[in-house]
């Protein structure tokens, strides 16, 4: 009986996590979609450049504190710490956060009215309001309330369709009025999930007079914090670098092509969401068996889901790009079995939950920094001469390159990897259907798309 109760505990909460993802995937490919289509490439490729300043801001806003508070909190409560010092945890990170608002956003606001720069500062605002919300569910990842969590994902996402939706129905759907929108549904998704945190449990500090409990998190955590920084100088270089070595109309492109590869990256954080604290508190109690029990079971539930997903929008992409974006976006078909590459390393690099776990946390700063020298590096070289095809190359050959390295990495500390007989069935059984998905050539794209 305890172990089949301890599994549905856990199918519940994956599940809830799941559906919390698939909603706000779903929401949040939808108003990308009709955002395409409605703006088009050139105008599409704006509001692309002010979301990738989004979520680069969001990771130099958070500057890692939301991996610390998960993982600090994770292994006080699996190693029976005492509930004030997890309180101390959450209290100090968030009061640190609200702080950096006071002084932040005035200042966004004044650069957006009075320069030219209002992009950038939509951009910085927004990214901002992400961050608190990463904050936010942080908390409610620790302390395993994978409902509360699944929120922070969906409701975003719904917020945005529906702008999406009610602006273009009133014919008034441009960037700026969408960048508008979007900061105003952020704003309010931060104060649903103000007044959703355990207060309680929470020992709110004032920075200031909390500072030698801050420096002894960011000492823990000193090594998130420098890969923080790396995520930011790579994060959505490949959008940068379109923008600015590009043309728009190729960030456009890549930008629908994207969507997709977007939504495979929120898949794989709904699943690691659940496996973050359950690992570091199997770490905290010394169960390294479960750790490793946990790993392999992540891996191959990751790779049930995304090899069979990217090799079937590889199969259908040419019926499904014109169909879902408009015939200007077809090129963006010739764009994504590079992208489904990258898709597919993304969801089977599932090791930064050991190296959490474990508090080899230095690990987590070389893959970045590698990370970050090959896509800079990459994206110099391949976009200028391929544009949005080489913008796709240079996040695949950056994601193989960290895949390898981490299990290499993961099998010296833990001695296991994923099952690799099985991933291997999984792509295989997948691409048997590519031609066959093919040679279905139907005169109305809905129905060929259906079929």
């Amino acid at each position: 009986m305890g172990s089949a109760s301890k599994l549905k505990e856990k199918l519940r909460s994956v599940g809830g996590v799941t559906i919390g993802r698939v909603i706000g995937n779903a929401s949040e490919f939808a108003a990308m979609a009709l955002a395409a289509r409605v703006l088009g490439p050139a105008e599409f490729g704006k509001l692309a450049y002010t979301l990738a300043v989004a979520l680069i801001s969001s990771q130099f806003f958070d500057f890692g504190a939301a991996r610390i508070l998960t993982i600090r909190a994770s292994l006080l409560i699996g190693s029976r710490a005492r509930p004030e010092d997890v309180g101390n945890v959450y209290g100090s990170l968030l009061g640190l956060r609200l702080a950096v608002g006071i002084v932040v956003l005035p200042l966004l606001v004044w650069m957006g009215l009075g320069t030219r720069n209002i992009y950038l500062a939509a951009g910085l605002g927004l990214g901002f309001l992400m961050s608190v919300v990463l904050c936010a569910s942080a908390i409610f990842q620790s302390g395993l309330e994978f409902g509360k969590y699944a929120s922070s994902v969906w409701l975003p996402g719904a917020l945005r369709v529906l702008g999406v939706i009610l602006l273009s129905v009133s014919g008034r759907a441009s960037v700026p009025n969408l960048i508008v929108y979007y900061l105003a549904a952020h704003v309010l998704t931060v104060l649903v999930f103000l007044s959703l945190l355990p207060w309680r449990g929470i020992h709110l500090r004032n920075p200031l007079h909390a500072a030698g409990e801050l420096l002894q998190l960011f000492h823990f955590g000193k090594w998130l914090i420098a890969a923080a920084i790396f995520e930011v100088a790579y994060a959505r270089a490949d959008v940068l670098a379109l923008r600015f070595l590009g043309t728009p109309r190729e960030l456009g492109i890549y930008g629908a092509a994207f969507v997709f590869a977007g939504v495979f990256s929120l898949m794989f954080i709904s699943v690691v969401a659940y496996y973050v604290p359950v690992m570091c508190r199997a770490s905290g109690e010394g169960r390294i068996d479960r750790l490793k029990e946990y790993y392999r079971e992540s891996a191959d539930l990751l790779a049930l889901i995304g090899i069979p997903a990217a090799i079937g929008i590889w199969a259908i992409g040419p019926t499904l790009f014109p169909l879902i974006f408009g015939e200007q976006y077809r090129a963006s078909a010739s764009v994504w079995p590079v992208l489904a590459i990258y898709s597919v390393c993304l969801m089977l690099n599932q090791t930064g939950t050991v190296f959490f776990a474990l508090e080899k946390l230095h690990i987590i700063t070389l893959v970045t920094l590698g990370t970050m020298v090959a896509n800079l590096l990459l994206c110099f070289l391949l976009v200028p001469r391929y544009g949005a095809l080489g913008a796709a190359w240079t996040v695949a050959i950056g994601q193989i390159l960290c895949l390898v390295f981490c299990w290499v990495v993961v099998y010296r500390l833990i001695g296991v990897i994923p099952n690799l007989v099985r991933i291997g069935y999984y792509l295989g059984c997948s691409l048997i259907f590519v031609p066959i998905v093919r040679s279905i050539s139907i005169p109305m794209p809905k129905l060929s798309l259906g079929i």
